[in-house]
């Protein structure tokens, strides 16, 4: 068997070392090994937004470092080298203006969702969803021509070197993302990788997105049904409670800053209490039409026409505890969020200590658009209302209204039983258990641990680059030295 491991993502701790792990696999199983990468020829990637050549040195010898320890030969292989004239050609082809993310999101390039896997990256970067297309034209402009020649590329690189087998990190970036749709137009398995259920396990998505809703439902309800009482409700049941004790799991817990008990200033538990939980839309925004919000153009959108329909209520009390992650978010962001402090709202801002927890133990009703708090509220027997697409919609314990004006029916409810956990318990389960465990890597936290007892974020197996250095402004004297060290190498696909 011959494999690919197209490597995009080197210099993101964890994700990489998931690429050796994989790559080890395969050398054990006797399989041909090519791994795919870029060598410093882009000029704009997702890890090197101004193409630093210091962070392109580092990544170069992270990737040697790794391959380095790995038993059995990979074939390292340059994705420009199988870039012609007419794919560099064509890729310049590309329009750059855009009036909005939507508008971008329709591009298309063959099988490739060109728009989408740009925008992703450009979202997600700057962490803005209302992007400035005039300020980030340049950017967008490089990251689309570069997109459209990865696509255009891997689909001759396929052609000439016929793998069975490829494998991609998370999908979303235009980069996999190219690779993933021209796997898919050839009728080649491309495995997307990304976490497992805790960081000591890593999961594959054959031919999908990690993301893709549908795909990961069945998975869900294959989990639960391959499973045994009682080991998989206890998995189910632990989910939810150590989430609520701040545990981490497969990411970063949100909640362990805050201080259980605390409520909002002026809580009356005599009227009827809606809070909302909004998301950090950054990762989901741009990932394709089934992530698209049917209901509202936006959260924001969304939360101004529920208050305003809501405030001739007087026995009625919104809240919005925003999630906490929005903290780090752009300046067009915080102000996006500040102005949601309307006059019919109770406003808790992403670093308010008030705990989601004791909000969701005491509220009438709870209302999300992506928060994994909408399955959490119905497993501890809140009724649940769902104003976005979701993961769980379709498990049977929340209420997935199709219309605004069902929205605000089932918000108004004041005898709205919750639905029955059981959905949630599933759902629980898949996300306490999902994965297959790492061999060969030793994850140590979210952010990294050992490939085989060494650590390849350490400098020192990384050519001994400092690390203040990935900081540095390039200047011509060190480029030209980086370049003559690299063989020209670093020069970058001129869009």
């Amino acid at each position: 068997m011959k494999v690919v491991v197209f490597s995009t993502h080197i210099t993101w701790p964890y994700h990489y070392e998931t690429e050796l792990e994989i790559m080890q696999t395969h050398l054990d199983q006797g399989h041909e090994v090519i791994q795919l990468v870029c060598n410093a020829s882009y000029g704009i990637c997702d890890t090197n937004m101004e193409h630093n050549p210091f962070k392109c040195m580092f990544c170069i010898s992270r990737r040697k470092a790794g391959v380095s320890m790995l038993q059995g030969k990979v074939k390292v292989k340059e994705i420009l080298d199988y870039a012609g004239e007419k794919e560099r050609h064509e890729s310049m082809n590309l329009p750059v203006s855009f009036e909005s993310l939507d508008h971008l999101q329709t591009l298309q390039l063959g099988n490739f969702p060109i728009g989408y896997a740009v925008g992703s990256t450009l979202v997600s970067l700057l962490r803005d969803t209302s992007l400035d297309f005039v300020a980030n034209k340049g950017k967008l402009s490089q990251l689309l021509k570069h997109a459209a020649l990865t696509y255009l590329t891997c689909k001759k690189f396929l052609q000439e070197e016929k793998p069975d087998l490829v494998y991609v990190f998370n999908g979303r970036f235009p980069n996999p993302r190219a690779m993933l749709s021209a796997c898919l137009e050839a009728g080649i398995t491309c495995n997307t990788h990304e976490r497992g259920f805790n960081y000591a396990h890593y999961e594959l998505f054959p031919d999908h997105l990690p993301h893709d809703w549908n795909f990961r439902r069945k998975m869900v309800e294959e989990a639960w049904e391959k499973a045994e009482e009682p080991k998989r409700s206890e998995l189910g049941h632990a989910f939810f409670t150590d989430r609520k004790k701040g545990k981490e799991q497969g990411w970063h817990s949100y909640v362990k800053n805050q201080k259980t008990g605390a409520m909002p200033e002026g809580w009356n538990p005599n009227l009827h209490n809606i809070v909302i939980f909004n998301s950090s839309e950054d990762e989901f925004i741009s990932l394709g039409d089934d992530w698209k919000n049917k209901l509202y153009p936006s959260q924001y959108n969304a939360i101004r026409r529920i208050c305003r329909d809501l405030k001739d209520h007087p026995d009625v009390r919104v809240y919005l505890r925003c999630h906490p992650n929005l903290a780090g978010a752009s300046e067009q962001e915080k102000r996006e969020l500040e102005s949601m402090k309307l006059e019919h709202l109770v406003y808790i801002a992403p670093d308010d200590p008030i705990s989601t927890y004791t909000l969701v133990d005491n509220a009438s009703v709870v209302m999300t658009f992506l928060s994994t708090v909408g399955i959490e509220a119905a497993y501890w027997g809140k009724p649940s209302v769902l104003a976005g697409p979701s993961l769980f919609a379709e498990l049977g314990s929340t209420y997935n209204p199709q219309s605004h004006e069902e929205v605000i029916e089932l918000l108004l409810n004041k005898n709205l039983p919750a639905k029955s956990n059981m959905g949630a318990l599933i759902y629980g389960h898949y996300l306490n258990s999902f994965g297959r465990k790492f061999k060969y890597f030793e994850p140590e936290s979210l952010a990294g641990g050992k490939f085989k007892g060494k650590d390849l974020m350490n400098p020192s197996l990384a050519y001994r680059l400092p690390k203040f250095i990935l900081d540095k402004d390039p200047t011509a004297l060190t480029t030209r030295i980086l370049n003559r060290y690299y063989k020209g190498r670093i020069k970058g696909f001129d869009a």
